[in-house]
């Protein structure tokens, strides 16, 4: 009884110990891991408009990237966006030109689709289906596209396909996000920086 008493204490001891290890990893690594996501977004955002510098402000209390070329000049927008997809959320960075009339591309920040199958949206030839397409509008992934409104949905993945879609859509319209970025390129002054109402994150990238 003793000895079996003494077992668990042990097993108990070393439940603790291997506790406390893994809250100090997280608590040592975690600002790491988080500044290396944020990165990951920065450099995302440059990339999905081909600018050179992306800066964090908020728009309609979201947070947008405010991406600019070498010299300056804006050249579009990038807004993260996240929902259901397939197999768990799905996180992208989407790209936006500058007067808000058509998608660039977007980047994949994170997603669990079935590999082989729903995972494709983050390949080129997947993403470049978007391309061009204005945003206001709503998308269909079918398989034969015939219409401005389709896009070509992976073979065998069409759910995650119209997650893309709608992921998309939804961030930008049904939060009036993109009428206020369409606003911003005829001079309008709904975006927060540094110095403005509200406390915003200001942070660039550059390449």
């Amino acid at each position: 009884m003793i000895r079996y008493m003494q077992q668990g204490w042990l097993v108990l001891l070393l439940g603790l110990v291997c506790g406390l290890a893994l809250a100090g990893v997280d608590t040592w690594l975690g600002p790491q891991i988080a500044n290396n996501q944020r990165l990951a977004r920065q450099k995302a955002a440059a990339e999905v408009l081909g600018g050179t510098k992306a800066e964090l402000i908020t728009v309609n209390d979201a947070e947008v990237f405010e991406v600019t070329d070498k010299d300056g000049r804006l050249v579009g927008w990038a807004v993260p966006a996240s929902g259901p997809g397939y197999g768990d959320t799905i996180r992208l960075i989407v790209g936006i030109a500058a007067d808000g009339s058509r998608l660039t591309d977007f980047q994949v920040i994170y997603n669990q689709e079935t590999p082989g199958l729903g995972n494709k949206i983050v390949e080129p030839a997947f993403r470049g289906r978007f391309k061009d397409k204005d945003p206001s509008v709503p998308l269909k992934a079918v398989q034969k596209p015939q219409a401005d409104d389709e896009i070509q949905a992976l073979t065998g993945a069409t759910i995650s396909s119209q997650a893309v879609a709608d992921i998309i859509y939804k961030q930008l319209n049904e939060t009036g996000l993109l009428d206020t970025l369409r606003g911003q390129a005829g001079g309008g002054t709904s975006a927060v920086r540094d110095g403005g109402p509200s406390a915003t994150t200001k942070a660039s990238a550059e390449h």
